[in-house]
């Protein structure tokens, strides 16, 4: 099932994946020559592709194998967790069934970040805290554990910055439901000690060589205390709004991310097994906070809430035990009802001709949709013929930037740009931070979009030539960007272009520019 649900890479993995090549070249972890910006979000992520890199494998080809691997663990994991708070082996391989059968929670693995990572140590870290207290005698307290889980804490930080609050969170949560049991506020030192040692190692080495606490990538998307401090709530209510949307339609897609947590908090009321589902849940409500926090998020198969499949899973076999003991009639309408949503939440990605492994390989092009084989069609088109000191600025960074090693990439979205992604009069979206005032002001010659910015028609463009560009050659339906040059450049770069089929826009048509570049330039091509 996993292999059915290989996907290619999000373009965000991609910018990773350029800052490992860089790396590995003695260049730094850097995106640009000379420019230190963490423009990643995950450290450990990018590391782990590093050490991957050393042994031969290309960077996209080491995220496709690191993830099928940490799916595989947190399967294993996820079983020892079932273990370790007594659900019977009936209970264990139903889990096992719904986790085997998640197409989706594997296409979010395979978008080439480090979610499948982040979440086996999670499900590590529960495992281990749980050992650590005795669960659920709470007899004693085991000290190599409860330092293990602190190690683990601290490389969920050093994975995903947001989970710093998370690993003390639950541990707090141990502490509040079993109070009378003195031995865990004793020992917390040991989970503290490592953790805390850890955090700052990490927090002072980007201190040192980044000149910041929090990676650019979380910067940039993060709402700036310029923000806050304006009177109107415009931007609360924008960030809400959002948010709403994004819980909707996720909860649409996949059901059980309502259901599971409803019928959770129900059993909690009833003090069911109070302890074991709060702490499954606080993950869940947390990744929620993030979701809102950001005001959603751009990334397919809403990635932010089903990476959190397995904690449904366990806390839906937590429930089914429970209900089960009270009515076999309900418990039994319960299993059958989630099983049917799983299918219906999973049936729409059981087809072997979804599968990109090829595409994630990078041996083969997308050539029926994809707008990042488009970018990286051009990088590699432009790589070889690009004058040294030019600024390129494409909409998306990552695909471009890994294919075309040689050029200079300014990100629009301030992800790698330090400057930008503090900027107080930039435009803050779920894609980081745009002004295209900024962006014009460093004299790109070339300029790549999927879809035009009203923002950059207010910049002066009588500099440029208009184009389009695609869709590729065995592709009659695929995706079309917008490509401007500079006037200076034009005769250089527009050759390396041709043979992707660029089309000049006349100067008549500049002003009708809005939307998707696959939508206007198929509109132009067919006039």
């Amino acid at each position: 099932m996993a292999f059915i649900a290989i996907e290619y890479p999000v373009d965000d993995a991609f910018i990773v994946f350029r800052y490992v090549h860089r790396f590995l070249d003695g260049k730094g972890l850097t995106f640009n020559d000379h420019e230190y910006v963490e423009g990643y979000t995950s450290l450990s992520w990018t590391l782990l592709l590093t050490l991957f890199g050393h042994a031969g494998l290309k960077p996209h080809v080491a995220a496709l194998l690191a993830n099928y691997i940490f799916i595989l663990l947190a399967a294993l994991t996820m079983y020892w967790l079932l273990l370790i708070i007594r659900i019977d082996k009936t209970f264990r391989l139903i889990a096992l069934f719904f986790f085997g059968t998640s197409l989706l929670f594997f296409k979010v693995v395979y978008l080439g970040l480090e979610l499948g990572m982040f979440i086996w140590l999670l499900l590590f870290f529960f495992c281990v805290l749980l050992v650590s207290i005795h669960f659920p005698q709470f007899d004693s307290v085991s000290k190599p554990s409860m330092v293990l889980s602190g190690v683990l804490g601290a490389l969920l930080f050093a994975t995903r910055p947001e989970a710093f609050f998370l690993s003390p969170l639950l541990v707090v949560t141990c502490i509040v439901f079993w109070r009378g049991h003195k031995a865990i506020w004793s020992h917390l030192h040991y989970f503290l000690i490592p953790f805390t040692i850890l955090f700052f190692l990490v927090v002072l080495w980007r201190l040192h060589y980044y000149g910041g606490i929090l990676p650019n990538s979380i910067i940039a998307k993060s709402i700036s205390f310029h923000t806050l401090g304006k009177p109107s709530l415009s931007w609360l209510r924008d960030i809400l709004v959002r948010s709403a949307v994004y819980y909707l339609d996720a909860y649409k897609e996949n059901p059980l991310l309502i259901l599971v947590p409803i019928l959770s908090m129900y059993l909690v009321v009833k003090r069911k097994q109070s302890f074991l589902l709060i702490l499954l849940l606080i993950p869940v409500a947390w990744q929620h906070l993030v979701i809102l926090a950001n005001g959603g998020d751009w990334m397919p198969y809403f990635r932010f809430i089903n990476l959190y499949t397995p904690f449904i899973i366990i806390c839906l076999v937590v429930v089914l035990t429970q209900i089960l003991q009270t009515s076999r009639f309900f418990g039994s309408l319960l299993f059958l009802v989630s099983v049917c949503l799983h299918l219906y939440t999973n049936l729409g990605y059981l087809s072997i001709r979804e599968n990109h492994l090829h595409q994630a390989l990078g041996t083969a092009l997308n050539d029926n949709w994809h707008e990042g084989d488009l970018y990286r069609a051009i990088g590699a088109s432009l790589n070889d013929v690009w004058i040294e000191n030019d600024i390129l600025i494409p909409e998306a960074i990552g695909n471009i930037g890994y294919f075309a090693p040689q050029i200079y990439v300014h990100d629009p979205s301030g992800l790698t740009d330090g400057t930008l992604s503090r900027d107080v009069q930039a435009r803050r979206s779920v894609y980081g931070r745009t002004n295209w005032h900024y962006s014009m002001g460093l004299n790109p010659a070339v300029i790549l979009l999927h879809w035009w910015s009203e923002e950059l028609a207010l910049e002066d463009l009588a500099g440029f030539d208009f184009f389009c560009v695609g869709p590729l050659p065995n592709s009659a339906d695929g995706s079309s960007l917008y490509v401007l040059l500079r006037r200076d450049r034009v005769d250089r770069y527009r050759l390396a272009l041709l043979h992707l089929g660029l089309q000049s826009i006349p100067t008549t048509d500049r002003e009708s520019l809005k939307g998707a570049g696959t939508d206007w330039c198929s509109d132009l091509l067919r006039r």
